[in-house]
């Protein structure tokens, strides 16, 4: 059948083939790479094409991205990467999907007033739109070896890379509890709280909190008290993805409340 991957004559004389157009009649051995963590996961770099843009609401923008179906992207939940849209200069921005479909990605952005790279997104980006992407970077990932139950906080768009971590943990199947924390401030909105909404609904061990901050400033006073709701800190492994500014108030917030500093893993809103 017709593929579009096509070997090489070195690769075919090397013996390569494509396991899909072949079967095994004896007994064979797999090799499989496999990343034990973000240093495994070499820097790439792939054009991809815009699929699909949704805005569901003003301030937010949604990028689905398709990876060519040889060059699909390898990344660990969390991770971030370079965006080059013709017209724009280069754009950090963290990847909101789950490692588990490399070949669909999705992005987050903010295309506030004050942020004019990302307002200017919305005349930029169409669906065929060829994009350069270098990447992944990035620490903000899960313990894969930890059993301790999760705590996710995002702040506004925050919930990106959050999402992309939690649909990793449900896959994974190891933590006894998930617990998100979505907070907003002003001008913000939870706009994927369908979503958060449908797996509290379909898993029992999911627990979903919705917060609203009437300033930037009242979001570390939050985080105390939705710990303190939580249960012991010290039980939880946390991931927290917020606004540089905030960073420092929430980690003396959080450790303070009893969560270990070894448990703790922050990352900036991108």
């Amino acid at each position: 059948r017709d593929y579009d991957h096509v070997l090489s004559e070195t690769e075919k004389g090397l013996g390569y083939i494509l396991t899909c157009s072949h079967t095994a009649i004896t007994d064979i051995v797999l090799e499989a790479e496999e990343a034990a963590g973000s240093h495994d996961i070499p820097l790439q770099e792939i054009d991809i094409r815009v699929k699909k843009i949704e805005t569901p609401d003003e301030h937010v923008l949604l990028l689905h991205a398709r990876t060519p179906r040889t060059r699909r992207l390898r990344f660990l939940a969390g991770q971030y990467l370079s965006l080059e849209i013709p017209g724009l200069p280069p754009r950090d921005c963290a990847i909101a999907s789950c490692p588990c479909d490399d070949m669909n990605l999705q992005f987050h952005m903010s295309t506030t007033a004050d942020d004019h790279v990302g307002e200017r997104l919305r005349g930029c980006l169409k669906t065929g739109t060829g994009i350069h992407i270098k990447g992944p970077r990035g620490e903000f990932t899960l313990d894969e070896d930890s059993s301790r139950s999760l705590v996710f906080i995002a702040c506004n768009t925050g919930f990106g890379p959050i999402k992309s971590l939690v649909e990793q943990a449900m896959a994974l199947d190891t933590a006894d509890h998930i617990h998100l924390c979505w907070i907003t401030t002003p001008g913000n909105s939870h706009y994927a709280g369908n979503q958060c909404r449908a797996w509290e609904d379909a898993l029992d061990n999911f627990h979903y909190t919705a917060l609203q901050a009437e300033a930037e400033t009242a979001v570390a006073d939050m985080l105390s008290a939705y710990l303190a709701a939580t249960g012991d800190p010290g039980q939880f492994d946390v991931y927290a993805c917020l606004p540089e500014t905030l960073l420092e108030a929430a980690e003396a917030v959080l450790t303070g409340n009893g969560v270990p500093p070894a448990q703790l893993r922050l990352e900036p809103l991108r």
